[in-house]
């Protein structure tokens, strides 16, 4: 005989999880079970395992917030079974929680709703409950609460106080009940392995938790421990223990799926926490020890930890992802960086953050003000009109029917194979320096421009970069008088291929369109604008789109899988595709494209300017402040894309819903979306498949000579290290 038989049990939002595995408890213990959950099919489903195991259940689907239909449930119950015994209040309100954030972004709708369903309708379900268990001699009530509602987090505000007022409530039920022999506790789980978090969690991760448990010395007893027995449902449903909070740290995870989960990881777990370490007291080499002070701007706080006249720099460029993280934690999801010579930058890790790139009131003329240098002229920097006249002096020639006009994919297709053929026939390269100078023949290609001393135009597009970050110091040797001196050397040569443009008006390339488009033009246009806006095009076309070609053969080389499912794609196409409609036939590569620049973006901020005063969450962003927009963050944001830390091709592969505009934010967005996404696109597709094509004829794939983490660099552009090598054999 079971301990609940001819007991009458309603267990809310039982249709999966815990609710559900209280619900099977109870039934397999001879218990009649009432199963309530607002998804109605769900509650069916659970219901007719039930029966299937000869057991009693009834099925309804009901909204615990919805007092009315609270009082219908327990009358429903009451006249089917005969009375109420057991209570289990599981129903929660969790699919509000991804936007259950820290309190000053925190929805108050979403505080209302959590409230309405976790505290209320517990309260609401107590009320209806007690009345029938006094008439029955007594019962019980236990109210699944969380260890969330023992102690704070960054995030789960309303979760977390729901908790915790239901560990009150459940003390002052047990005081005010206990004389009517009516018992009330709280069950505190933390991990649960239900179905759901494992379908969230990778192939790898389930195959350790659902293969056979490793053998041990010391079993615990079956049915200790065990998600389907809920032994503290058992004890607080039979045994007197009024008003207690059980604390389960892994309620629902049995000792065999612990075992599973830890054994296998225990040793990856210290060399973890040894890296881990060493990451950390990196970064705290990185930031300012005598500047540890907390501070408000705005009453947004600062990342404390910024050195003079770099600020975050060093940071910011060795380890971004990692500062961000450590901010986030600490501060919350809005605090101010430091970019020494372009100030303080209000950083916004809320994804509602990323509407702020098509916003009226938000500019792109902070970009010119952080490097005039640069940035001065530029279509990225200007917004209105002047942005639209220099726009269309360039648009046509990189939109698709423009580029497959001027025969830019059969002019490209045999640069590419014969760059990859040198690699093949060298063995190895370092990746990124081969993959700059590529790119720069190609761009100089598209351009008209001859392709001279290409390992000296990379050299100092690199020292102009430096503008971007260069303290306000002019003296030689520094990175400002570097910087400016790159530029002027540029400068000097693209004004040459500008004038050579207008004496030979009849030749072909890029620079001449641009060159008669901007004399054309009603208003006319200067030419240090024209020279800034070509100089911009071939920074924008080399250096960003190598280090997204750089990092797609890392990949390629870290991942056999992926290098076979390419050479097979590529075997089947046959050769390089030279149009836009022949990048359709190329799936895998075009999969790689779009996956590398998501876990690698190449530019990992975007940087804006406030116009007037905006709100964003329950934040306030006062005029003029200058925003930061980190692309890095939200491209493995766990809020934007499933399973963010894997590089998988299968989330583009199995796509069919069109390209969003998040997938493309390394482009821009609005009026400043990039003019070279199609020539990109074509190019790295191109690419994939020439690489392919080329190492498969010799019988060498590609294979990592050296680490990849080390190096890396974030800020202005995020690329590999200059020292990671590739060999091909």
């Amino acid at each position: 005989m079971g301990r609940f038989e001819g007991k009458v049990a309603v267990v809310t939002g039982a249709g999966a999880g815990i609710g559900k595995a209280c619900a099977l408890a109870i039934a397999r213990e001879g218990g009649r079970v009432v199963v309530a959950d607002i998804d109605g099919s769900a509650a069916i489903a659970c219901t007719a395992q039930i029966a299937a195991e000869a057991g009693h259940a009834l099925a309804l689907a009901i909204d615990i917030a919805d007092a009315q239909a609270v009082a219908a449930l327990f009358e429903t119950a009451e006249r089917h079974f005969g009375g109420v015994d057991l209570l289990v209040n599981n129903a929660s309100a969790m699919h509000l929680t991804p936007r259950d954030r820290a309190i000053l972004e925190l929805e108050l709708a979403v505080w209302d709703q959590t409230m309405a369903t976790n505290l209320r309708g517990t309260l609401l379900c107590c009320r209806q409950a007690i009345p029938r268990m006094i008439a029955r001699g007594g019962g019980a009530i236990v109210n699944m609460s969380s260890c969330q509602g023992l102690s704070g987090d960054t995030a789960l505000t309303s979760y977390a106080a729901s908790k915790a007022a239901m560990n009150m409530l459940s003390s002052s039920l047990a005081t005010q009940y206990g004389h009517a022999q009516i018992r009330c506790n709280a069950v505190a789980p933390g991990l649960i392995m239900t179905e759901r978090l494992l379908a969230k969690l990778d192939a790898c991760m389930q195959t350790h938790l659902r293969r056979p448990p490793a053998p041990a010395a010391r079993r615990p007893p079956r049915g200790r421990g065990r998600a389907g027995g809920v032994p503290a449902l058992r004890r607080c449903c039979v045994h007197h223990w009024p008003g207690r909070v059980h604390r389960r740290r892994h309620a629902g995870a049995c000792a065999d799926i612990r075992r599973r989960w830890q054994q296998p990881r225990r040793a990856a777990c210290r060399r973890d926490r040894r890296s881990g370490r060493g990451a950390a007291l990196l970064m705290d080499m990185l930031l300012n020890p005598l500047n540890r002070r907390h501070r408000l701007r705005h009453d947004i706080p600062v990342v404390p930890g910024a050195f003079p006249l770099v600020g975050h720099l060093p940071a910011v460029v060795c380890d971004l992802p990692r500062l961000l993280r450590r901010a986030e934690r600490t501060l919350g999801s809005h605090f101010w960086l430091d970019f020494g010579p372009a100030g303080h930058l209000m950083t916004s890790l809320d994804p509602d953050a990323l509407a702020l790139l098509r916003h009226k009131d938000v500019s792109s003329a902070l970009i010119e003000d952080i490097a005039p240098e640069l940035f001065g002229g530029t279509l990225v920097a200007q917004d209105g009109i002047a942005h639209r006249q220099a726009r269309d002096a360039i648009q046509a020639a990189l939109l698709p029917k423009g580029l497959t006009l001027a025969g830019i994919g059969e002019l490209f297709a045999p640069v590419i194979r014969a760059r990859v053929q040198r690699w093949r026939e060298r063995g190895d390269v370092t990746i990124l320096r081969e993959t700059g100078d590529l790119m720069l023949k190609l761009i100089f290609s598209l351009m008209g421009i001859p392709a001279q001393d290409l390992p000296g135009w990379h050299r100092k597009y690199r020292q102009l970069l430096q503008l971007i970050v260069a303290p306000p110091v002019d003296l030689p040797g520094l990175p400002l008088r570097r910087g400016r001196a790159a530029r002027d050397w540029i400068d000097a040569r693209l004004r040459e291929f500008v004038r050579a443009a207008r004496e030979h008006a009849s030749r072909t390339g890029l620079i001449n369109d641009m060159v008669s488009a901007f004399d054309r033009s009603d208003d006319a246009l200067s030419d240090d604008v024209l020279v800034a806006n070509i100089r911009l095009l071939l920074l924008g076309g080399h250096d960003t789109t190598a280090s997204t070609m750089a990092w797609m053969v890392i990949e390629l080389a870290r991942q056999p899988g992926l290098w076979d499912a390419l050479v097979e794609e590529a075997q089947r196409v046959g050769a390089v595709p030279t149009r836009h409609a022949d990048l359709a036939q190329c799936p895998v590569a075009e999969a790689l494209f779009r996956e590398t620049l998501r876990v690698h973006p190449a530019t990992p901020l975007l940087v804006r300017r406030a116009l007037r005063e905006l709100r964003l969450g329950q934040q306030r962003i006062p005029t003029g402040t200058d925003l930061c927009i980190p692309l890095l963050h939200f491209s493995t944001s766990a809020l934007l894309h499933e399973a963010p830390d894997q590089f998988r091709l299968a989330r583009w592969l199995q796509r069919t819903e069109p390209i969003r505009p998040v997938d493309m934010l390394q482009f821009g967005t609005g009026p400043h979306f990039c003019m070279g996404y199609h020539l990109v696109w074509l190019e790295l597709v191109q690419f994939c498949i020439a690489l392919a094509l080329t190492m498969h004829e010799a019988g060498v794939r590609p294979r990592l000579l050296s680490g990849v983490e080390k190096g890396r660099r974030y800020y202005p552009t995020a690329h590999p290290s200059m020292t990671i090598r590739i060999g091909f054999s």
